[in-house]
């Protein structure tokens, strides 16, 4: 039950990513004559990332942050719901406090913290000093400055005179993420083509991962290149990029890869298959369903699980029979969504395996709807801590006002599990309703591990909010109570 428990505590913190892109038609990149087409998408819960790639691949813009991705959620009022893609990002930034730079006409959103004025005129001044003794350090500040101002002042220091500057100005960018860079600077591209020669293999693995956003025609050399790396993380990280270059040329090197005797290449595959799109991608993903290990044929029912149609359902249905990866192929169906998916994820959740029940339990939140909620009320009440926990935590994700009645019912449980789970789900809910749940449920909680998620979930999902700072201020952790003495023999 600990390690069902652990399971699900690793999927639904986002520690274990179950699911990977999906295939989709191939389609022409924007242009100046052809502005890029207003898309929308319908976010299934609260991960904002998720929402993102779904976005990317449909053709929308492109989210990315400096220093990469950070936890973002999807306001309430926006899940299950078409929304459109710009709307989307600009709630999901506004909800964290963050600036979006709109870049390569509209094709890229960069969501970033930033930096007071006086913070990046400094190091502009710096870095402007005739004296390297300032320069170094300034180099290294800007580095840390998550904001989309001190790139262009970084890829400047990188031609610097002095080798110590360069030396920090390189390494402050590769901080900031290569792709960031080349969204906000094209010319950073021949900066990135030596760092793929560099003897690092971090340094390599680095610059691969961005190429996606090179030119198609010298990406694909460079990354054909990169897939015949002695390092397998360079390897695997080239045919992740290869999904982002898309083309014939592109697929005629994946299933190359998807033959890699290393599993983590294979695996990186199937996410690049996802993204590149097409009947080839799909013949190809039906043919890692039985590859000799269980991770790639799980990563290949979860791609499946977005494709989504009546050809990836009947696969997914054939691979629910491969009991070694039952549970990702559940975990799918929720992606699909349907009331044949419906009516497998309830079969799953009658299953001995608590991980499946898990996954299923896991997969209802990415389903919604009455039905979905009806059986996470069910497993609540499931003999396995895994399970119990799952279901509370997916509660959150499907949002609504039903979900945040079960929620506060949760609270009430005389489940610990039951009552860390839901805490953790209003987290994932968000607003006032759940704000004031756990405030309440701080002043009554007995238990300290549930303290332990209250606690922590409100200084996360909550921050800067003055009645959770006061609550926490004046919160006190109880002490555990002591074990008592052995007997003396």
């Amino acid at each position: 039950m600990a390690t069902a428990l652990a399971l699900s505590m690793l999927i639904l913190s986002g520690a274990v990513p179950l699911a990977t892109p999906a295939v989709r038609a191939a389609e022409p990149p924007p242009t100046a004559d052809r502005p890029l087409p207003a898309v929308s998408v319908t976010p299934r819960g609260h991960e904002a990332w998720e929402a993102f790639d779904e976005l990317a691949r449909k053709g929308g813009p492109k989210v990315v942050m400096p220093g990469g991705p950070r936890a973002l959620l999807v306001p309430v009022e926006l899940r299950f719901k078409p929304v459109a893609g710009r709307e989307l990002i600009e709630a999901v930034a506004a909800a964290r406090k963050l600036k979006v730079a709109w870049v390569r006409e509209g094709q890229c959103a960069v969501l970033y913290p930033g930096a007071s004025d006086d913070e990046v005129e400094r190091v502009r001044k710096d870095l402007a000093s005739a004296d390297a003794a300032l320069r170094v350090p300034a180099a290294w500040r800007a580095g840390w400055l998550r904001d989309v101002r001190v790139v262009p002042l970084l890829l400047k220091a990188a031609k610097d005179a002095d080798a110590e500057v360069v030396r920090q100005a390189l390494i402050g960018l590769r901080r900031e993420k290569w792709e960031v860079v080349l969204m906000l600077d094209e010319t950073a591209a021949d900066l990135l083509t030596a760092e793929l020669a560099s003897q690092d293999a971090n340094e390599r693995r680095e610059a691969v991962s961005a190429l996606g956003s090179v030119g198609k025609e010298k990406a694909l050399a460079l990354l054909e290149k990169a897939l015949a790396d002695q390092d397998n993380s360079v390897r695997w990280t080239a045919a992740s990029a290869l999904g982002s270059v898309g083309g014939e040329k592109a697929l005629a090197l994946l299933e190359k890869a998807l033959a890699d005797q290393d599993i983590n290449v294979r695996y990186s595959t199937l996410s690049a298959l996802g993204r590149v799109g097409g009947e080839k991608a799909l013949a190809l993903l039906e043919k890692a369903l039985a590859d000799q290990d269980t991770r790639v044929r799980g990563g290949a029912a979860s791609v499946l699980g977005r494709v989504g149609g009546d050809r990836a359902l009947a696969l997914l249905e054939k691979a629910f029979e491969d009991a070694k990866v039952r549970s990702g192929v559940v975990y799918a169906l929720g992606s699909v969504g349907g009331d044949k998916a419906l009516a497998l994820i309830e079969k799953a959740l009658a299953e001995q395996d608590a991980h499946v029940r898990c996954s299923a339990a896991s997969a209802l939140g990415r389903v919604g709807g009455e039905k979905a909620l009806a059986l996470l009320e069910k497993a609540l009440a499931d003999q396995d801590d895994g399970v119990r926990w799952t279901a509370a935590s997916a509660l959150g994700r499907v949002g609504g006002e039903k979900a945040l009645a079960l929620l506060a019912k949760a609270l009430a449980s005389q489940d610990a599990t039951v009552r860390g789970g839901a805490s953790h789900a209003l987290g994932n809910l968000g607003g006032e309703k759940a704000r004031d749940l756990l405030l309440k449920q701080l002043a009554v909680e007995k238990d300290p591990r549930v303290l332990m998620w209250v606690s922590s979930t409100l200084s996360i999902a909550f921050l800067d909010d003055p009645a959770v700072e006061k609550a926490l201020k004046d919160f006190k952790m109880p002490e555990a109570p002591k074990p008592e003495p052995r007997p003396q023999p």
